[in-house]
């Protein structure tokens, strides 16, 4: 017996293509970029996940020729503290790329 198609219940293919599907992929490509790059600036500077999260745009400073990230710690203390640590080539390209 042949089941009557009704348009409502019929489940199409998601097109590769689709609006949705790229909008997915690229949310999730951006988040693991993220976090790839927040890795990079762990194993460069030595900052925590909770320091990383506080840098802002524009932290990156030019002092007596040397490039230095401003962010803020609060490892020994309880109020926040800014703290400039020196930025190498891999750390101003993550920074950058955020």
């Amino acid at each position: 017996m042949d089941k009557p198609q009704d348009n409502k219940y019929f489940v199409h293919k998601v097109n590769k293509g689709s609006l949705n599907v790229n909008f997915f992929r690229q949310k999730e490509e951006k988040s693991r970029n993220t976090k790839r790059l927040a890795t990079v600036i762990t194993l460069q500077l030595g900052l925590r996940i909770s320091e990383i999260i506080t840098i802002e745009t524009g932290c990156l400073d030019e002092i007596g020729g040397e490039t230095m990230i401003d962010c803020s710690t609060g490892k020994l203390h309880s109020e926040r503290i800014e703290v400039l640590k020196p930025a190498n080539e891999l750390v101003i390209e993550a920074i950058n790329k955020l």
